[in-house]
């Protein structure tokens, strides 16, 4: 079968000299357009549309295209014998432009994801992440294979779409059945405009809460910890991370220091915000290397070895009060975890994952005013960036605080030695 980019090449230069009056090349594009199959066909639309859809509403005999008021292409139609095997609208073209060149990605760079030549896993693809060879479109196909495979293994009532990896056949699949897999076209971007951000460590808007945005694979639990501690405590963040020059990093974590050399596919995967520099980014390499070393155990709240973990359940409001007025004194990060779940939200809304505590007014109503941050809700139908909610909301929403446990926090709370 011949390659999209064959197809597509072809039917651009037939298009061209159609347009530039040669009427063998229109039939000629009329005669390849039939005999295209479906896939083929979403990929040269854009070509189509590009060469004769500024100029009138009709493309050639037999291929149409509709437009709104303002100009703007709401759908492609061919004639019948085309139209019966497809129609499409135009942000279905993008679409699948988009996966085809997935597609075609995976294909090119599979052997080298694989060197067995069967199937890729989602090891070999992590493997691949800290990789700094990959670059650019090869990072961005990276990406998106990691957020397929993390999306299936994550369904766990669901049997998984590739349980033992991604084949070459299922590639073929995914290009053939493009509209069952929308996700590709949107992680494919997101990889794209995030590989594009500003690679100074700190960036324009430099360490704070809401430089923190929810990527394709970071951790909410980290993204939470390093909201709340650039709000608490930023230098301890900037004396974590040397800069080395040539985007390379030296991380002391726990004692411990992580010698980063950041990967395109890692900034992909990374933190979203594109003037806040990559120190999100850099903090989060070091975190996943640390958990590869130490054979996936959890390092901890940030730099430090040991969380202390305040349970809010039972507790007396006046209780919880103390405690975060207590903590806001001293600039302890918190992060809180939420209660029960129905259909992955709590009984108000809130999303299932963790939010980071900025501060807490005493004198609001209702027991007082917390402020928290969400990194995520952008893309799981929460509010995103700082909410702010009474004592008793917060209170009846979030079962537990999170917090370092060292010298100078060892006094937040009376009884130590795990949870409270």
């Amino acid at each position: 079968m011949i390659d999209s980019r064959t197809v597509a090449t072809q039917i651009e230069s037939e298009a061209k000299a159609a347009m530039r009056g040669d009427a063998k090349a229109l039939d000629r594009l009329r005669q390849d357009l039939h005999s295209l199959n479906e896939g083929q066909l979403r990929s040269v639309a854009p070509i189509l549309e590009t060469e004769f859809g500024k100029s009138s509403n009709k493309l050639i005999a037999g291929v149409n295209v509709e437009r709104d008021k303002s100009g703007n292409v709401t759908a492609i139609t061919f004639e019948p014998a085309l139209r019966d095997r497809f129609q499409y609208s135009a942000h279905s073209v993008q679409t699948s432009l988009e996966t085809t060149n997935f597609v075609d990605n995976a294909e090119r760079i599979f052997k080298q994801l694989d060197p067995d030549n069967t199937y890729i896993t989602l090891n070999e693809l992590s493997a691949a992440a800290l990789d700094p060879r990959f670059k650019g479109v090869d990072a961005q196909t990276i990406d998106t294979l990691i957020c397929l495979e993390q999306i299936d293994h994550s369904h766990e009532a669901a049997p998984a779409r590739f349980p033992e990896g991604i084949t070459r056949k299922d590639l073929e699949q995914i290009r053939a059945n493009w509209k069952s897999y929308p996700e590709i076209e949107a992680d494919m971007k997101a990889a794209e405009e995030n590989m594009a951000k500003e690679r100074t460590l700190f960036g324009r808007r430099g360490i704070t809460p809401d430089a923190i945005k929810h990527g394709l694979g970071l951790d909410s639990t980290l993204e939470a910890q390093l909201a709340a501690l650039a709000e608490r405590d930023p230098q301890k963040i900037r004396s974590m991370i040397k800069d080395n020059g040539n985007n390379t990093y030296s991380v002391n974590w726990g004692g411990r220091t992580y010698n980063i050399e950041l990967t395109d596919a890692e900034v992909g995967l990374g933190n979203r915000v594109s003037d806040s520099g990559v120190w999100a980014n850099v903090l989060e390499a070091a975190w996943i290397r640390r958990l590869g070393l130490e054979g996936g155990s959890e390092p901890g709240f940030l730099a430090t070895e040991l969380p202390a973990t305040f349970i809010m359940v039972k507790k007396a409001p006046s209780e919880v009060a103390d405690f975060l007025s207590k903590a806001m004194k001293k600039k302890v990060p918190l992060v809180a975890s939420p209660r029960a779940l129905i259909d992955g939200k709590t009984g108000d809304g809130f999303d299932a994952q963790t939010y980071a505590v900025l501060n807490f007014d005493r004198l609001g109503s209702d027991g007082g005013t917390v402020t928290v941050y969400n990194s995520g809700g952008v893309q799981s139908g929460t509010p995103a960036g700082e909410l702010r909610m009474s004592l008793e909301t917060f209170m009846k929403n979030f079962s537990s605080l999170d917090y370092p446990l060292d010298q100078s926090t060892s006094d937040l709370w009376e009884h130590h030695g795990g949870s409270k």
